[in-house]
């Protein structure tokens, strides 16, 4: 865990409200669609996909999710350019199911407090590799607090 500062990122995304049970198949769905408007306009990903959550009620989060991209980003449909902000934040690495990040978040935060710092009300996680490629215990799970 570390307190990192990141500059602002050029990202497409679809925004939406989604229960936490079913964010499997909607971010497939997200990722599907983003990734088929980035080739068929020749755009390139810089960087893993992500979700941004705007807010933590599990049963009504707020998310937008998408990639990091590089080109002349336009709407097309419910895909918007949008933008990871840039700041300071408190990262730590999650390795295992998404099931088991719990205890990550957990000393996320404790990290943070035991800085003195407070997070915002927002936060992301970039997914480094997929439930597709590799074992559900081989997942990686960069998780973001903003910091106030």
């Amino acid at each position: 865990m570390e307190i990192i500062r990141k500059e602002e990122v050029q990202t497409l995304t679809i925004r939406l409200f989604s229960p936490a049970i079913k964010l499997p198949e909607v971010l497939g769905g997200i990722y599907g669609e983003i990734a088929g408007l980035v080739t068929q306009k020749g755009l390139s990903f810089t960087g893993a996909p992500f979700v941004l959550y705007r807010n933590m009620d599990m049963e009504n989060l707020d998310i937008e999710a998408g990639f990091p991209v590089a080109g002349t980003l336009e709407a097309a449909g419910r895909v918007k350019p949008s933008k990871l902000p840039s700041g300071e934040m408190a990262t730590a690495l999650h390795t295992g199911s998404y099931d088991s990040m719990e205890g990550t978040y957990n000393a996320l935060t404790a990290f943070v407090k035991d800085k003195g710092r407070e997070t915002e009300d927002f936060m992301y996680e970039e997914y480094l590799n997929s439930p597709d490629e590799v074992k559900k215990e081989e997942l990686q799970t960069k998780i973001y607090f903003y910091l106030k």
